[in-house]
């Protein structure tokens, strides 16, 4: 067991945007510890919303996640019992 609580780390924000946000994005891309394929692939799809629409990228991002995250909380309901 552990002695102590683990102590939460802080993340740096990304070099390129200064996002702490699309750092928690690049992180859930990276597979298998590759990050540099993980922010190649991230970065280039940022530069795809860049080029196509011709609006910022990172809001178009915050957007895209606003839209995605769920507005209300779900419960699981009890049902059964003996």
């Amino acid at each position: 067991m552990r002695s102590k609580k683990a102590i939460r780390r802080i993340l740096p924000p990304d070099p390129i945007y200064g996002s702490r946000l699309l750092t928690r994005f690049i992180n859930k891309v990276m597979i298998d510890g590759k990050k540099s394929i993980a922010q190649k692939l991230v970065y280039s799809a940022l530069d795809q919303i860049k080029e196509q629409s011709k609006q910022d990228p990172l809001k178009v991002f915050e957007t895209a996640l606003n839209n995605v995250s769920p507005k209300m909380e779900v419960r699981a309901r009890r049902v059964g019992g003996a």
